[in-house]
């Protein structure tokens, strides 16, 4: 995962100690909350340095990840932020001539970034075009239906005054989630009590171990494991905590952000 743009760089610089001859084209990650707020600002400055455009001859694939910053931060925030992320690379990417392309790496289950494909594509940001493969037919109806369907109508683009409500939401929305999963000192006592958590771990059947620190808290855990425990007991608590305590806020302190809530969803 990219934090900023000397990782990028340092991937460059291995392959150049290593003397390989034809170099692989580097891919930032951006993922965790963080780092996809960092995104515009690392991005912008490798643009600018002259020897990184002649590397990458104008074309540039970025990946923005669904996965890590839902767990560090709600499905709502994350959400925003990965919509926010999108519109300021294609606009760096037009400042500095570059084409870029962008990998979404979204996962099946909602609660990492999965749901309908028709309407994931739908919701991009206006002006984001679709090249999307696959082997199976129905999936590659949807997809392209949805593509053509984004293409042909996009989106209305997001007014200032609802930016301003969605940014107070993502807030709230962050904070709320954050003071149960990170803060509320019982909820690692809870989490192996709620979910079968201990149980998978004795299980061999993942390519990755239970917990990245074994005396770590919920920060260590992979978010496969974090994703698939909630899903075995259908609480789904990573696609709501955070949710209902934002809009209760931004209603409460002004019924008139009810009717625009309404506005914006439709």
């Amino acid at each position: 995962m990219e934090t900023t743009s000397s990782d990028v760089l340092a991937v460059e610089l291995l392959q150049r100690e290593c003397h390989v001859k034809q170099p692989l084209r580097v891919v930032p990650l951006f993922e965790k909350l963080t780092d996809l707020e960092a995104a515009l600002a690392a991005m912008a400055h490798l643009f600018s340095i002259d020897w990184y455009k002649n590397r990458i001859n104008g074309k540039q694939e970025v990946m923005i990840g669904y996965s890590d910053s839902r767990k560090d931060a709600g499905r709502l925030s994350t959400a925003w932020q990965l919509y926010k992320t999108q519109e300021e690379l294609v606009k760096v990417a037009k400042q500095y001539a570059v084409k870029l392309t962008m990998f979404h790496g979204r996962g099946g289950t909602v609660g990492r970034g999965g749901g309908p494909t028709h309407l994931a594509i739908l919701s991009q940001p206006p002006n984001n075009s679709w090249i999307t493969s696959c082997n199976s037919s129905r999936t590659l109806q949807r997809l392209m239906a949805a593509t053509l369907e984004h293409g042909m109508h996009p989106p209305v683009s997001p007014k200032p005054k609802w930016r301003a409500l969605m940014d107070e939401i993502a807030v709230v929305a962050t904070k709320e989630y954050c003071s149960v999963v990170f803060q509320e000192p019982r909820f690692v006592e809870y989490f192996p009590l709620a979910t079968p958590e201990l149980e998978y771990g004795r299980m061999n059947i993942g390519s990755r171990p239970s917990k990245r620190k074994p005396s770590g808290g919920i920060e260590s855990l992979p978010i496969i494991l974090w994703i698939f425990v909630w899903t075995q007991t259908r609480f789904h608590l990573p696609v709501w905590l955070g949710f209902g305590a934002a809009f209760k806020h931004v209603i409460e302190k002004d019924i008139k952000n009810l009717h625009m809530l309404q506005e914006m969803y439709n």
